[in-house]
């Protein structure tokens, strides 16, 4: 798929979700969870090579040297974890993509509700900033806890912001572990399958690695509105089993745009 048949569908007014990712914050120098992984390891054995600590990880805790399993073994409480990924993330600068992403949002181009897996604020923080466009909106960030109903009211002139593994507004529900991350509320997955049913989802900046996630796309029903999924460099579809089965199932194996970043996205 064109990048330019995906920004048509945006210009006509379509108003698809936003599903934003890690990915997205690495023009913002920010690291993704394999960087992060890998300095943490780097830190536990002192330097030696990536291959040979991951199979040192591996050996010693019985499992996969995820971004997840490494903070959960390493760290031993919900606190210490929470900080490290707030060292790591609290230098982020906020990229083109994201004043990009802001005024599509104020001026009605896409959903009103954005979903993302990040614990920073840099969609927030775009969005307060009336100078990129002159128009005041409110901006409410939520987490999973705060979905109390089936029904998310979307309010005129409100932008809604979902961090499903939690933010830095409030470190008490950041999700970091694999168990943390394993299935999202029935609130949030009600919410999120009636938005993706109504517009269509664009996946941008997101590995497509969590169970939460990939569990209730591959659950809910059909998107007729289609998804579509943008990657950073070339896909490698040996390395997507699950995505591509994803993609299959809403009839969107085609809706796929390789080699474009966030910022080039946006732009």
């Amino acid at each position: 798929m064109e990048i330019q048949q995906l920004k048509k569908i945006i210009a006509n007014y379509n108003k698809p979700v936003l599903f934003i990712g890690a990915g997205a914050s690495i023009s913002s120098y920010g690291l993704g969870a394999n960087d992060i992984t890998y300095f943490l390891l780097q830190d536990y054995y002192h330097n030696q090579e990536s291959s040979q600590m991951k199979y040192l990880f591996e050996q010693e805790f019985e499992c996969e040297a995820s971004f997840e399993n490494v903070l959960e073994k390493l760290f031993k409480t919900q606190y210490d974890r929470k900080k490290v990924v707030e060292n790591y993330l609290d230098q982020l600068e906020v990229s083109t993509g994201y004043q990009y992403l802001a005024v599509l949002a104020k001026l009605g181009y896409i959903c009103p509700v954005i979903l993302t897996t990040n614990h920073e604020t840099l969609i927030e923080n775009c969005l307060y900033d009336d100078n990129l466009v002159d128009k005041t909106m409110n901006v409410v960030s939520l987490v999973q806890e705060d979905l109390k109903d089936k029904i998310l009211n979307i309010e005129d002139n409100t932008i809604y912001v979902i961090h499903l593994h939690g933010s830095f507004i409030n470190l008490n529900y950041i999700q970091v572990t694999s168990k943390t991350t394993f299935s999202l509320s029935e609130n949030c997955k009600y919410i999120i399958s009636d938005l993706c049913s109504r517009f269509g989802i664009i996946i941008i900046g997101y590995g497509y690695k969590d169970v939460d996630v990939r569990n209730l796309l591959q659950s809910m029903n059909t998107i007729s509105k289609g998804v579509y999924y943008i990657s950073y460099g070339k896909f490698q579809g040996k390395n997507q089993t699950e995505l591509i089965k994803m993609l299959e199932y809403h009839k969107s194996n085609k809706n796929i745009i390789e080699n474009c970043s966030f910022d080039v996205f946006f732009e």
